[in-house]
């Protein structure tokens, strides 16, 4: 993201917002999904998904990581 070491806010189409922090950024390294197996999401019906490993890191698999999974992503505001 170009953004190491500082908070990123991940607004949505819809107005949602979510701040990732700085520490999620180095110790997961979420992603801004365009594509899934390689095809467009767009081709499927979806937007741009942020994204982080769920099954790398058993600590991601709650419910609170849902707020962080934004869909429609249409901006991302380094803090």
């Amino acid at each position: 993201m170009g953004a190491a070491g500082r908070p990123v806010e991940v607004v949505t189409e819809d107005q949602y917002k979510v701040v990732i922090p700085a520490g999620d950024q180095s110790r997961y390294q979420p992603i801004l999904a365009l594509r899934i197996n390689g095809r467009p999401l767009e081709e499927m019906g979806f937007s741009q998904w942020m994204m982080y490993p769920l099954n790398d890191f058993r600590e991601l698999q709650t419910a609170d990581i849902d707020a962080k999974l934004a869909w429609r992503v249409k901006a991302l505001v380094v803090r």
